[in-house]
């Protein structure tokens, strides 16, 4: 089995279709083809907005400050060192107060 190892410093950063978000998948999907692992940069006032999930997500806020927004237009603040997770249905967006990058990672469908 083989073992793959991002060295820091190697990221590339691609935009998305969200307004001031850009990702990198560090480890191809191919290598890991059961879990997807991106990092996602955001730059002040970026924004996702309100999607469902199909698939368990989990995010941990390596720097930056959000208003995560869920459905019924509930707001949750999140922050450097916090950790979300939405099951599998549920609906979230995210606006950037601060830039940051969180780390998500999620089971591909």
């Amino acid at each position: 089995m083989d073992v793959t190892v991002v060295k820091a410093g190697t990221l590339s950063f691609k935009a998305t279709r969200h307004l001031g978000i850009s990702s990198c998948r560090p480890i191809d999907p191919e290598q890991s083809p059961e879990q997807n692992v991106v990092f996602v940069d955001f730059v002040s006032g970026g924004k996702r907005e309100l999607e469902s999930t199909s698939v368990p997500e989990s995010a941990y806020v390596i720097s930056g400050v959000y208003e995560l927004v869920l459905a019924g237009d509930v707001v949750r603040h999140l922050e450097t060192g916090d950790l979300v997770h939405f099951p599998p249905g549920s609906s979230h967006g995210v606006r950037c107060v601060v830039p940051g990058r969180w780390l998500a990672i999620f089971t591909p469908v």
